[in-house]
């Protein structure tokens, strides 16, 4: 275009430019004439520039996808959700993420939700000052590893998934959890790396000691976002297709992350294809009433009232008899 050949457009194409008003007027002018009509234009544009943009141009993007005007239908929305999503993660803030995700509408924007959910879940490491930093400046070169889904629930977020996700999880069920098993998965591997330690350590535990039920801390986490959500996966599906549900539910009880082992014990205490006799049963064969207290006494509540007198004396010998973990796994 005459743009590109004379140079003018060329900051609002280089992600590591610094721009002025002169590229923010362009952005605005650009995505006032170029984003629904013309849009291909723009698009061809980005593409011979290496398919780069300034986050200028992404903002204003992401504005013009705020508003949503009634031309801009589904089609136009998904396409340039993808652009944004051809460009590094850090072109925009992560709240911006979290409120595109929020602007989405179902069922015509089902890709897009599932893409930037996964986008807005997906862990990555935070170095922070150590603790001990603080206190002693013999310690001022120590660091700590976090995740970043350690942080305040992001309200966009949440009200994506009351509003988009969770009454629309017969649509949304196969790839969310796909999703969770990969970002809890990783989030529990990332710390694993940077603190390495032995048999069922859960980096998660202290913040949410119970997968049942939200936060004990008081304070809601991205990463609660994605238990929730397995959580709410789970019920779902032992309600729709059971059979599914089991094959999850086995799937997380052999996972390296104890998030989803913990989350899978919710969901075998959840089956109904199963008496609450053999629940007992199994949960004394699996060694877990010593591992994952609040989640097994959540589970013991729900089938222990109702299971036989036999199956109940047989559980108590087992309690009574007290842990046969070995000795490299550590019980509560």
């Amino acid at each position: 275009s005459w743009l590109e050949t004379h140079g003018f457009a060329k900051r609002i194409f280089d992600r590591s430019a610094v721009t002025d008003d002169f590229d923010r007027e362009l952005t605005l002018w650009l995505t006032e004439y170029f984003f629904v009509e013309h849009a291909s234009q723009l698009m061809a544009a980005i593409q011979r520039n290496n398919t780069q943009m300034n986050r200028q141009l992404a903002l204003c993007i992401w504005r013009r996808l705020r508003i949503r005007k009634t031309e801009l239908d589904g089609s136009v929305f998904s396409r340039w959700i993808a652009v944004l999503l051809s460009q590094p993660s850090s072109v925009l803030h992560y709240g911006e993420w979290c409120a595109l995700l929020s602007g989405c509408r179902f069922p015509e924007d089902k890709t897009p939700c599932v893409r930037l959910f996964d986008l807005t879940t997906t862990p990555t490491i935070v170095l922070k000052e150590s603790f001990w930093a603080l206190i002693d400046e013999k310690h001022s070169d120590r660091i700590d590893f976090e995740i970043d889904l350690i942080r305040d629930r992001d309200h966009s977020l949440e009200q994506a998934w009351q509003d988009i996700f969770a009454p629309n999880l017969a649509a949304f069920a196969d790839e969310l959890s796909s999703i969770v098993t990969t970002n809890l998965t990783a989030a529990h591997g990332l710390l694993e790396m940077c603190r390495p330690t032995k048999g069922i350590y859960d980096p998660f535990r202290v913040h949410r000691q119970s997968v049942a039920k939200v936060s004990q801390t008081g304070l809601e986490h991205t990463v609660d976002v994605l238990i929730d959500a397995a959580r709410a996966i789970l019920d779902h599906l032992l309600n729709s297709r059971p059979a599914v549900a089991a094959a999850l539910i086995s799937m997380w009880l052999e996972s390296s992350a104890v998030i989803l082992r913990r989350l899978g014990v919710y969901g075998f205490g959840q089956r109904t294809d199963l008496p609450a006799d053999e629940k007992l049963k199994w949960l004394s064969d699996r060694e877990l009433l010593f591992v994952f207290k609040p989640d097994v006494f959540d589970f013991l509540k729900g089938c222990y009232p109702t299971a036989g007198e036999t199956a109940k004396e047989g559980f108590l010998i087992h309690v009574l008899a007290g842990s046969r973990k070995v000795e490299n796994e550590t019980v509560d």
